[in-house]
């Protein structure tokens, strides 16, 4: 199965009519009796000793415990797959140790003596009756013997020895059980020692503290007990008397001047102030240490610097008189009564007096005393300089005209690529004789390339200079007329609906417009802003051209603009696949997609969740017919219909249920057993169908009733196995199936 007859497939046993055309041209009726013989299939269970391997069934010989299979023929003349499960059950081997005392012998096993120590084996009956050889080993432990000898001190008697209490030094027996539970005799010898006493007496000096005195430290002085091992390992107690001899100090302060240096202390000699110690032997023998504090007064120094002008010489200073600058010192007696040496810096500074002569292009010029000068003379200043002394300058002064600029600004012809700033009628009524500079700034420091050759409108600057140097700057305008342009944009549309066309026009208003639209030619005057809209309803693709367009200014013949409107025609409504389910079950419903610019609505809204999506679920109790409206951004309709049939279930009729086949043959293509896929009974819905190997991969997924798989994966036939499938299906009545098996491909 599935068997085809004259072109029609049957998935069941059953009788069948099919209407054909006879050679005579009537209708000839023919009648298919459809019998379908089951596959039959069994299982046996084989469990056997090894010895009893190799072991034959159906005329296959098999030598290992497993499962197989066998097809053989039925008495329909179908396969009939029989399965054996062998069990072998093996030689059962096994061990046991035995230890015992020598006072145990002999030992019985298994109903054998043993009178040593050894290895043994034997042979029993398992409870599945095959052979089990058990191995014994068997240990014979001997007593035991030891002695001990134990040493201790006095206090640590009485003396605790595998349970029994000695109070004495002596030699003691006791009878033990040993690991291997034999009794073990041994011996204690016990000895005794006894402990010792001792002192001593030390005297030290205070900076010898701490004192270490049998590994312990001592911080003052006193008596001290501790407790040490004798020789014998016994405590052995001793006393310590510390005395401790206090060490003395003393301290001295010294002042001197540095040319005391150096200064002689106890026999040392020092050569700079500062804390100096000293270490003596006190009477008691101990360390006595003195501290010197030295303070050197040291020679004072100082300088003081003094500026004055020429006027206030001679300069007196600590009763000295100076005529001139320099640098001069004197010794003076500090506080300290030491010598100190000061020096002092005489600056005496000029005045100034000068002729400068001043020739300049400005209108007037401020003097050195601040003065504004508007005429040419000799001016005489007199002012403090800097550095605060008497100055008197003389300014022989002459002012220079600056030159006459005049600019005149320049205005290009229609269309003209460039206008030339250095022709004679820029600067015509200027003085004659000047020189000229062009610039991009006012204040001259930025040149501007090709002058005679200026191709962007803009404020530019020109320069004048005289025989005298004088210059005067002045800006020019400089106005370049450009043909105006225009560009159209096209787009899409759909057929007999209205769209508004876009120009974009560049240069001076009003504008007027000439256009074609491939069949007239349009003319649009006095156009007063930049953007021009115009609305059309074409009917097919239509091309639009403008062929001139005229500012104020000029007149573009050329523009070279153009743009094609595309009459895009909507793909053809359908009418979808009937959608069958159930009462209230929730079923998705699905729209065609043509892109993400199309909006969808659903008419009647009736059952559904939403109306506006590409995708709704449907609940309802009874058959609806949808109108699904497809539209585009560009207004394009397209309308389909789907039709949702609900089927309820009703009282006699056969409930919904499905099945899975457990072997299929798709190598042989003969139209039977040549797809996996669920046999179904009033099922509406396949949520899906999956089969997997034994790896566990997804081979094959379907959504679709009655499409099965075929054994071809990755374009690969695969090998004759069983695989795992797993369906879920809605039925009629809303009942979900949800199953899973497995089954074989056979080849």
């Amino acid at each position: 199965l599935p068997y085809t007859w004259n072109g029609n497939t049957y998935n069941a046993a059953g009788t069948y009519k099919d209407t054909l055309k006879n050679v005579a041209g009537c209708d000839s009726i023919v009648t298919l009796t459809l019998t379908v013989k089951a596959t039959l299939t069994g299982a046996q269970t084989v469990t056997l000793c090894t010895s009893q391997l190799p072991y034959s069934w159906n005329g296959n010989t098999y030598n290992a415990a497993g499962t197989y299979k066998d097809t053989l023929t039925s008495a329909a003349g179908c396969d009939s797959i029989v399965t054996l499960t062998l069990n072998v059950n093996t030689v059962v081997t096994g061990a046991q140790t035995v230890t015992i005392c020598t006072s145990q012998l002999p030992y019985t096993w298994n109903g054998n003596t043993y009178n040593t120590a050894g290895t043994y084996k034997d042979t029993l009956k398992n409870v599945a009756g095959c052979d089990s050889v058990v191995t014994l080993t068997l240990t014979v432990n001997a007593a035991l013997t030891g002695t001990q000898t134990v040493t201790i001190c006095t206090s640590q008697l009485p003396y605790t020895w595998n349970g029994n209490t000695y109070n004495t030094a002596g030699t003691y027996k006791d009878t033990l059980k040993n690991v291997a539970g034999c009794d073990s005799i041994v011996t204690l010898t016990l000895n005794v020692n006894t402990a010792v006493t001792g002192s001593q007496a030390i005297a030290i000096c205070n900076n010898q503290l701490p004192y270490t005195w049998n590994g312990n430290t001592y911080n003052s002085a006193g008596t001290y007990k501790d407790t040490l091992k004798n020789a014998a390992g016994c405590d052995s107690i001793v006393t310590l008397t510390l005395t401790v001899n206090a060490t003395l100090t003393g301290s001295q302060t010294a002042t001197i001047c540095t040319n005391q240096l150096p200064y002689s202390w106890n026999g040392n000699t020092y050569n700079a102030a500062g804390t100096y110690k000293d270490t003596l032997i006190s009477a008691a023998g101990c360390d006595s240490i003195v501290t010197l504090t030295l303070i050197v007064n040291a020679t004072l120094t100082g300088t003081q610097t003094a500026t004055i002008c020429p006027g206030q010489l001679p300069y007196s200073w600590n009763g000295n008189t100076y005529n001139a600058a320099g640098t001069y010192k004197d010794t003076l007696i500090s506080a300290a009564g030491c010598d100190s040496i000061v020096t002092l810096i005489l600056n005496v500074k000029s005045s100034t007096s000068k002729t400068e002569n001043i020739s300049t292009c400005a209108g007037s010029y401020k003097l050195p005393n601040g003065v504004i000068a508007s005429t040419s003379g000799v001016y005489s200043s007199s002012f403090v300089n800097q550095a605060g002394c008497d100055s008197i300058i003389i300014t022989n002064l002459t002012l220079q005209p600056a030159p006459k600029l005049i600019v005149n600004n320049q205005n290009g012809a229609c269309n003209q690529t460039s206008i030339d700033l250095t022709s004679q009628a820029t600067t015509a009524g200027s003085d004659a004789g000047l020189s000229f500079s062009y610039w991009t700034d006012s204040n001259a420091t930025k040149p501007l390339p090709a002058p005679n050759a200026v191709k962007a409108n803009g404020t530019y600057y020109i320069k004048a200079t005289n025989a005298a140097g004088c210059t005067s700057i002045k800006p020019v305008t400089a106005q370049l007329k450009n043909m105006p342009t225009a560009k159209i944009l096209g787009g899409n549309v759909c057929p007999g609906t209205k769209t508004k066309l876009t120009i974009t026009l560049t240069g001076t208003a009003p504008f007027n417009l000439t256009y074609t639209d491939d069949t007239a030619s349009h003319t649009v005057n006095g156009i007063t802003n930049s953007i021009y809209q115009f609305e059309v309803t074409p009917t097919t693709s239509t091309k639009y051209t403008i062929t001139s367009v005229a500012d104020a200014v000029c007149i573009n013949n050329s523009p070279n603009a153009s743009a094609m409107l595309n009459v895009i025609k909507p793909p053809a409504s359908i009418r979808y696949n009937e959608v069958i389910t159930s009462v209230n079950l929730s079923t998705p419903l699905r729209a065609r997609y043509f892109g993400n610019n199309y909006s969808y609505f659903w008419s009647p809204a009736t059952g559904l969740n939403s109306d506006d999506v590409i995708n709704p679920i449907f609940k309802y109790g009874q058959k609806v017919d949808y109108l699904i409206y497809i539209k585009s951004d560009q207004g394009c309709l397209i309308v389909d219909t789907q039709t949702v049939k609900v089927i309820a279930r009703t009282q006699g009729n056969e409930p919904p249920n499905l099945w899975v086949p457990t072997a299929w043959s798709p190598h042989n293509k003969d139209g039977h057993n040549d797809y996996l896929y669920p046999f179904t009974v009033n099922i509406v819905e396949l949520r899906y169908f999956r089969v997997f190997n034994r790896w566990g991969e997804l081979v094959f997924e379907t959504k679709e009733l009655g499409k099965g798989w075929d054994g071809v994966y990755k374009g690969v036939q695969q090998v004759m196995d069983t695989y795992t499938w797993t369906v879920e299906a809605v039925g009629n009545d809303g009942t979900v199936f949800k199953k899973a098996g497995n089954a074989m491909l056979l080849r």
